[in-house]
């Protein structure tokens, strides 16, 4: 069975929380001949809202989601050929989804420089990385900064981890965990205890779920 994470990951729009500003964005700017360039602390939602945004315009068929440190020359060179061809379906569009992308190597950067310059309508390439692999990744190739600019940067909320009072974001995903602990029978405690586990997780809803799955919030 899959994971308390995987089986309550967000469907729509409508279920992302605590990324109001991003997916207003989303909605508004739409896919078609972008690129995006999501950017965050683990856990707060980059992939799922990459995935939902591909989904928005392509059909699964036409969705094509690589870890970064398996992205290569050839894999490139395969998008840039797709990009003369619309998707099958009812949904034309084709999308990538390039995931750490703090594990690109220096000449699939340069590669993907010239690819986004030229991206047809029908096409999106979406990138997701933390914040600390992208300060990473600019550190390590001048070529990162160039790529980022030829992308729509999606503005993540996340927690401060210096203060320990609740943010926002840490408010939200604790009333999210504890309705998702409350429909599999895994809750028995306040929501003051779930704003606790927000905290000591870091504010990632992925590492709350998986320890509400343990049984932490049993009574």
């Amino acid at each position: 069975m899959a994971s308390l994470f995987e089986r309550h990951r967000p469907r729509t729009w409508d279920d992302v929380v605590g990324q109001r500003k991003a997916v207003a964005m989303l909605r508004r700017v739409g896919a078609g001949g972008k690129a995006f360039w999501f950017a965050g602390p683990s856990g707060t939602g980059k992939t799922t809202m990459a995935r939902l945004l591909a989904e928005s315009f392509a059909e699964p068929w036409n969705t094509t989601e690589i870890d970064a440190q398996d992205c290569t020359l050839d894999f490139v060179r395969d998008i840039q050929a797709a990009f003369q061809y619309r998707g099958m379906g009812g949904k034309a569009g084709k999308a990538w989804i390039i995931n750490e992308a703090q594990g690109l190597r220096g000449p699939v950067l340069s590669r993907f420089l010239t690819l986004l310059e030229a991206m047809p309508d029908h096409c999106t390439v979406i990138f997701t990385t933390t914040n600390q692999g992208q300060k990473t990744l600019f550190e390590d190739h001048d070529d990162a900064s160039p790529l980022l600019s030829r992308c729509l940067r999606v503005p993540l909320a996340f927690h401060d981890l210096a203060p320990q009072t609740p943010s926002e974001l840490a408010k939200a995903f604790a009333e999210k965990a504890r309705a998702i602990a409350k429909r599999e029978g895994l809750d028995g405690k306040p929501i003051a205890d779930y704003v606790e586990l927000a905290l000591r997780t870091k504010v990632n809803l992925r590492a709350m779920l998986s320890e509400i799955e343990a049984g932490v919030m049993l009574p």
